[in-house]
């Protein structure tokens, strides 16, 4: 999303900008650009942030100008283990159920799962009635902070391949 609002601001300024279905941008330059007025989109990792830290200590938030397009996957998935959120013009509020169940999650490239949503969503599924997995397809080294999630009392456990594999 982040890629795609910088078109559209460079649009604004008057580039000449598409964007094909297969993810190729083609830019056309031009002989200048011009001012703009534009509203940058709130950092999706750190309203997903938010969200978790709210729904793991049973708390609410209010996080003022989050969107709900580009954070559609992580809200699909809050809402499967037990979060809740309400949208409005103005921005979302995130608060959790009466109880969060585990889930299964992989991470993908947008406009899947992120992989910076990996670990607050982590956190939050220590929370949650049963065994969850997560697997990690972005970036290998991501779970190095579950050995502090397990000296404060999780039950975390690291596979080096994937559960479903032979």
């Amino acid at each position: 999303p982040e890629v795609i609002e910088l078109a559209a601001l460079l649009q604004q300024m008057g580039a000449t900008i598409s964007v094909d279905a297969d993810r190729v941008m083609t830019i056309v330059g031009v002989e200048n650009l011009s001012g703009f007025n534009h509203r940058a989109l709130t950092d999706r990792i750190e309203v997903a942030s938010w969200a978790c830290a709210a729904a793991a200590s049973c708390g609410e938030i209010f996080v003022r100008q989050a969107q709900q397009l580009p954070l559609m996957t992580f809200l699909n998935k809050f809402r499967q283990i037990g979060g809740r959120f309400e949208i409005n013009d103005e921005g979302i509020r995130f608060s959790r159920g009466p109880e969060l169940t585990a889930t299964v999650l992989e991470t993908d490239v947008h406009p899947g799962f992120m992989t910076d949503w990996q670990p607050p969503f982590t956190v939050l599924l220590t929370q949650a009635a049963g065994a969850s997995i997560v697997h990690e397809t972005v970036y290998e080294n991501r779970f190095g902070y579950t050995a502090a999630l397990c000296q404060m009392g999780a039950n975390i456990e690291l596979h080096r391949e994937c559960l479903g594999s032979k």
